[in-house]
């Protein structure tokens, strides 16, 4: 049997238990944790901050600027409206900005990612065919891609210059590091630039839109 637990219209503090829990934060600005087990959680008005922790979660952020924290699991998240922050962890995971400029980040293994209406960024710290993200409605000049320095590290902090970034299959010369093949929708990072080592991928954009290096920042 599922455990209900309701929050009050305050700013509310709820743990899950170790089981399967539905969790409702409702009004205030809540925090709220899973645990363990195939939990539900719905923050509701507010800014809420949602943990799913482990098991195979629903996390929903609801009205407000949401930190919505799957954990680990093949779990879904859904922003709702407001200007949230989306972490999906370890596990194939579905994630839905919603309404507002979100932030997204997928972390380990294969996601999906729709950032909603908005200006989103689509923000990546793997690579790699076991960590191979699809986004679902990047639009150009409105959505942005950011790559982690600690991961990219042949990148430097701030907007990608645009001699390292190339259309196509492959790197051409020693700083095309960031390749993107618009016929799959591919993007790729090589490290050593030249196309004689192996390039990883970064994310398949699934609408495959006209991507500039204008859309891509490094954090």
């Amino acid at each position: 049997m599922r455990k209900v637990t309701n929050g009050g219209p305050g700013n509310d503090r709820i743990r899950g238990s170790r089981g399967d829990d539905e969790l409702f934060g409702n009004g205030g600005n809540d925090k709220i944790v899973g645990r363990a087990g195939d939990d539900l959680l719905d923050g509701g008005n507010g800014n809420d901050k949602l943990f799913g922790d482990s098991g195979n979660d629903t996390v929903l952020g609801g009205n407000g600027n949401d930190l919505v924290d799957a954990g680990d699991g093949d779990d879904r998240l859904s922003g709702g409206d407001g200007m949230d922050k989306l972490l999906g962890r370890r596990g194939a995971d579905r994630m839905d900005g919603g309404d507002d400029r979100d932030k997204l980040q997928g972390g380990q293994g294969n996601d999906i990612l729709g950032g909603g209406g908005g200006r989103d960024d689509f923000l990546f710290s793997w690579t790699g065919t076991q960590d191979r993200d699809i986004v679902k409605d990047f639009v150009s000049t409105e959505d942005r891609i950011g790559l982690d320095v600690r991961v990219f590290t042949e990148l430097a902090i701030g907007n990608l210059p645009s001699g390292e970034f190339v259309l196509g299959t492959d790197a051409l010369d020693a700083d095309d590091h960031v390749i993107y093949d618009q016929t799959t929708g591919e993007l790729f990072y090589d490290a050593d630039g030249n196309g004689s080592g192996v390039k990883e991928i970064i994310a398949v954009l699934q609408n495959k839109p006209a991507l500039t290096e204008a859309d891509i920042f490094v954090f």
